[in-house]
């Protein structure tokens, strides 16, 4: 019988829907979904006042959990190129915007890239070990630039090279120098393969054209065989399969069908270019004249040819001669051969291969320096090798914006390092002259000019009624407004701007008097930190001074910056001739430096306008400083500082410009490659740092009056009923009562004197919606009621006397009072 009754038991549970068990332990989880309040307050609308301020405070409570998860951490997208890369980067130094590349990394070595891994050379006069080497190029950058070849005229960021000056140096350097006897060059050079970045080349003919004047003609391939007369071979490169087949071989020539084509008759060291651009050139023939004899060729397919010519090979310094790949002679690549040339022996110390540009370069975000090919070889890259501009990358960023506020004032909106966004009154246009703050509400961020006597001071440097101050400390900036002073309770009243808090401080009457150095009168505190005030007067009203900086005294005329959250100084000219502010970034890359960035304002005819934007790198050799680009012919201009600030303006002709500033946590870096072979680029996201509970105003309706239900089902929220059934009719409702029923009927489950909470997690027989979660308090009198809202309102204190329980009678408003009902 067991087992029959938890087969029909497990076969209900199947096929019936669970409805989830609450209990008031769960309070008031179930009435939020993602975290926002999903429910409705509901008190009667003949309610007494008690019910209704339970329900008040039912409502401000819920309200305050209602939040949003806010990450406090950094969040980054990192970059990676797989395969043999090497990023511009040290330790120490990372690339930044206007970085010359050689200014982080000059030359790299095997340490840096596996293709310059070098080798040894072996003939019959030794073995020579060498080494490879790329030097960077020494005029190249990543800005924030308008390529002249974009017919939209839109700015972005480009890897720069500029005309005229290198893009790389190779060089194939033998610490103890290569030496062939020049009569038996044939057998000591030619036909030794040497490796150069990463790929194997065989030198398939040295010439010596005259004294010091020497040819060396290499050619490598994807595929290196050989093959006899008549026979025909399979090869695949890439996606293309080649069949191989030699129809002629001579002591001369040799001559291929591929696929379907057939080559010309190529002696050693000459290549042929297939339909396809791939090449197959002749390294070495074989031919023996009789029945039976050796008649072969050694091939490439895929073949480079690569032809370096060297007149002078003992002048150490200059790059005479020109480089030949396949057919073409490069104007911009120079090869350097260096060595020596006695008439017996050649001698090779060192093969250099240097590529300049003939014209500005401008590679985009995933862009290649071999893929300019606008302006002829412009993107030339010798074998594999390459170099990548993979992008920026960038940490999280705040922003800091300039709103006009009328044509004659502006505001300032940052965020400070408690994470309050405030909107700071900034600027006021006074027909031609500019004052700090709005129109009628000065802003102060300077101590009184003269630190000593309140009368000695002027009083625009006195802190008024409804004016603004700012405070800092330690990097901590606090705005607020100055509300006034009460003498009845010796009172000062100021408002925070950031958070929207009134905060009210009491002075001291002990020391009022003109000096303002003396002990304070009171003491304000923010973030922990404290800022000492003195009053003018014991009325109401009174003037007062403040010590911004928190450093317990008042120093004349001292002003004080504004921190953001990410760290940026805003350090802003309180003198009335330009009242701009400089932006001042936090340290550089090299670890001495920071920007600076100004933005200056013009007054005139009781409008403000934003007048100039520059800065740069104080004493610092950077490639561009801050200079705004328009985009394309729009009125929107950008540009994008060393640090990696973004400024972002958008000009009007007939009221005040606006500026956002994008500012980054940490200095935004510029991402470049060297790489040889194929590569991959890929990017991912991660978030270092926790999470914040932040609080979200609720816009919407949180009461209703139980006769703005008359059908609770067709509610898609969940019901907190407030007052019992007889002032309000929900609660009838929801205990299947009549309304109005009242305590004298006998017929409610809780008695005289006792308030009662309970929750319905599935009340469709009374008529409610199915997953419909229905809370009910209720009491014997209205301060019933009002006690059980209270146990609610601190659902955390009694969670202990909740927990586990349907329903609780509560007598009072303690852990005694409640007990299970």
């Amino acid at each position: 019988m067991k087992k029959i009754i938890a087969t029909i038991m497990t076969a209900i549970m199947c096929v019936a829907p669970l409805a989830m068990a609450y209990d008031l332990g769960d309070y008031p989880t179930f009435l939020f979904k993602d975290h926002n309040l999903n429910a409705y307050v509901v008190v009667g609308a003949d309610a007494a006042s008690a019910d209704v301020v339970g329900a008040v405070d039912l409502a401000a409570r819920l309200a305050g959990e209602s939040y949003e998860e806010v990450s406090t951490g950094t969040t980054t997208e990192t970059t990676t190129v797989t395969g043999d890369s090497f990023k511009i980067y040290k330790t120490s130094d990372f690339l930044e915007y206007d970085e010359q590349l050689d200014g982080v990394v000059d030359v790299l070595t095997s340490d840096d890239l596996a293709g310059l891994a070098g080798g040894t050379f072996t003939n019959s006069k030794g073995s020579f070990k060498y080494n490879e080497y790329i030097t960077v190029p020494e005029n190249a950058y990543v800005e924030f630039v308008t390529d002249p070849d974009d017919d939209t005229d839109t700015p972005a960021n480009y890897l720069f090279f500029t005309t005229d000056t290198y893009a790389y140096i190779y060089k194939i350097e033998f610490p103890t120098a290569l030496e062939a006897t020049i009569a038996d060059v044939d057998t000591q050079l030619e036909d030794k393969t040497i490796t150069m970045l990463g790929k194997d080349y065989t030198i398939v003919d040295a010439t010596r054209n005259a004294e010091d004047d020497w040819t060396l003609t290499l050619m490598g391939g994807a595929v290196s065989d050989i093959i006899n007369y008549g026979e025909e071979k399979t090869y695949t490169i890439g996606d293309t399969t080649y069949t191989v087949e030699l129809t002629f071989v001579d002591a001369t020539y040799c001559k291929f069908k591929v696929n379907d084509e057939y080559t010309s008759k190529l002696q050693d060291s000459e290549t042929y270019t297939l339909a396809d651009g791939n090449e197959i050139g002749v390294t070495e023939i074989n031919y023996q004249d009789y029945a039976g004899g050796v008649q072969q060729c050694k091939f490439y397919l895929g073949a480079e040819k690569i032809i370096l010519d060297d007149s002078e090979i003992e002048d150490d310094d200059n790059f005479d001669a020109k480089l030949t790949y396949g057919s073409n002679s490069l104007s911009n690549t120079a090869v350097k051969i260096k060595g020596s040339d006695d008439g017996t022996t050649l001698k090779i110390s060192s093969i250099e291969i240097k590529w300049t540009p003939d014209d500005d370069l401008y590679i985009p975000v995933g862009g290649k320096l071999s893929e300019k090919e606008d302006s002829g070889e412009a993107g030339q890259v010798f074998g594999d090798m390459d170099i990548e501009f993979v992008g920026v990358q960038q940490s999280s960023t705040e922003q800091i914006k300039l709103k006009p506020k009328g044509d004659d004032e502006y505001e300032l909106e940052f965020t400070n390092g408690a994470g309050q966004t405030i909107d700071l009154p900034y600027l006021d246009c006074d027909t031609s002259t500019l004052n700090l703050g709005s129109e009628d509400k000065a802003l102060h961020l300077a101590e009184p000019d003269n630190a000593t006597y309140f009368s000695n001071a002027s009083d625009s440097t006195l802190i008024e009624k409804n004016e603004y101050f700012v405070v800092t400390s330690d990097k901590s900036t606090y705005v607020l407004q100055y509300k006034g002073s009460e003498a009845d309770d010796n009172t000062l009243e100021f408002k925070d701007v950031g958070s929207g808090d009134d905060i009210t401080i009491t002075y001291s009457t002990t020391n009022i008097d003109d000096e303002m150095n003396d002990t304070a009168d009171a003491t304000l505190t923010l973030g922990g930190k404290t800022f000492s005030v003195w009053v003018e007067s014991d009325s109401d009203d009174s003037d007062i001074a403040v010590d911004l900086d928190d450093s317990g005294a008042l120093v004349a005329n001292h002003e004080v910056d504004i921190y953001t959250k990410y760290g940026a100084l805003i350090d802003i000219d309180a003198s009335t001739t330009t009242n701009g502010f400089t932006l001042q970034t936090e340290e550089l890359d090299d670890g001495t430096n920071k920007e600076n960035i100004t933005v200056s304002f013009s007054c005139s005819s009781d409008a403000v306008d934003i007048n100039t934007i520059n800065g740069g790198v104080p004493s610092s050799a950077t490639v561009d400083t801050v200079d705004m680009r328009q985009i394309g012919d729009s009125d929107d201009y950008k540009e994008i500082s060393r640090y990696g600030v973004i400024l972002e303006e958008t000009k009007y002709t007939n009221s005040p410009d606006k500026l956002t500033i994008t500012y980054p946590d940490d200095q935004t870096e510029a991402l470049v490659y060297v790489t040889i072979g194929a590569t991959t680029t890929s990017t991912s996201s991660g978030t270092t740092g926790g999470t914040v509970k932040k609080v979200v105003p609720i816009t919407n309706a949180v009461a209703k009056l139980d006769t703005e239900i008359s059908d609770p089902a067709s509610v898609t929220k969940n019901l907190v009923l407030v007052g019992g059934p007889g002032v309000n009719k929900l609660s009838a409702k929801v205990l299947g009562l009549d309304y109005p029923t009242y305590g004298s009927s006998g017929l409610l489950p809780f008695d005289k004197d006792e308030g009662y909470i309970k929750v319905f997690d599935d009340a469709t027989a009374q008529g409610f919606g199915d997953g419909q979660v229905v809370v009910l308090v209720a009491g014997w009198e209205a301060k019933d009621t009002r006690n059980a809202c209270s146990v609610l309102q601190q659902f955390e204190t009694f969670a202990d006397a909740l927990d586990g329980n349907v329903a609780v009678k509560v007598t009072s408003v303690s852990s005694s009072g409640i007990t299970a009902a």
